[in-house]
Order: C-alpha cells, then structure tokens, then sequence
C-alpha cells in the first residue's frame, strides 16, 4: 500500500527556505535522515487549512523543505504539485502543505505523525542551508 511518505522520495526538485532564501539541494543529502524519521510515520486528517499569502510570509522566517513534483499528484483525494513542511526540532509530527498552480498554497494540510521526533532532520537541512551561504 502506498503511504504520503513515498512521494517525498519522488519529486523533481528540493528546496530549503532558511529565513527567507531559497535554495534548491541535492536531494542525496537529505534522503537518508528523511527516511530515518519517515519510518513508522503515519498519516491523519489534519485540522489545518493553509492560506497563500499566510505561507508566503511564514516562509521568510525558520527552516522549510519544498519538494516539487514533474506532474500533479494526489494522495487522500487531495491533489498537489509541490509539499512544503515547516521542520524545527523536537516535533513529533507537522503540517504537510499542499501547492496547487490554480490557488498556491491554499486548501487543506496533510498531517505526519512521526515515530520519533523531527531533530535530526532539522539539523541535516539546517547543516546544508548554512553550508550553501
């Protein structure tokens, strides 16, 4: 059965946002400590709705991967073309926001719950973002 968390191994580009500047990664560098913390990760419905400009602005502030897709994907009966995350550490779970080309970042959120916690992953992408300055 195929789980949101195999996607993230899919898309076509990989971006960090620290603070506000984009980057766009190799996604070698990040892949084994994304699968470490995607193990035994599990989907729920989440409560959040996110909302274009919000994010926008959000984006400029803490540590974000961006993950983009070559064509459209759904999962849950949810499409989208890019997955955003606000990672910081110590999370148990997050938000996964969903982009779509017709309203941005707008609509409903995915939620993960991890079988652990967000920390190393945090500081893989916090170690390549201040790497890349």
């Amino acid at each position: 059965m195929r789980v949101l968390t195999d996607t993230f191994f899919e898309a076509e580009k990989y971006f960090i946002y620290y603070n506000g500047e984009k980057q766009e990664i190799n996604a070698n560098l990040i892949f084994p400590e994304l699968k470490k913390m995607c193990e035994k990760s599990y989907f729920s419905p989440a409560f959040g709705v996110s909302i274009n400009q919000y994010t926008l602005n959000e984006l400029k502030k803490g540590l974000w991967l961006e993950m983009e897709y070559s064509e459209p994907k759904e999962f849950a009966e949810m499409p989208y073309e890019k997955l955003l995350i606000n990672f910081q550490p110590d999370f148990y779970g997050f938000n996964i926001i969903r982009y779509n080309s017709n309203g941005g970042y707008d609509g409903r959120c995915y939620y993960l719950n991890l079988n652990g916690n967000s920390t190393n992953f945090y500081n893989t992408l916090l170690k390549i973002a201040n790497e890349k300055k």
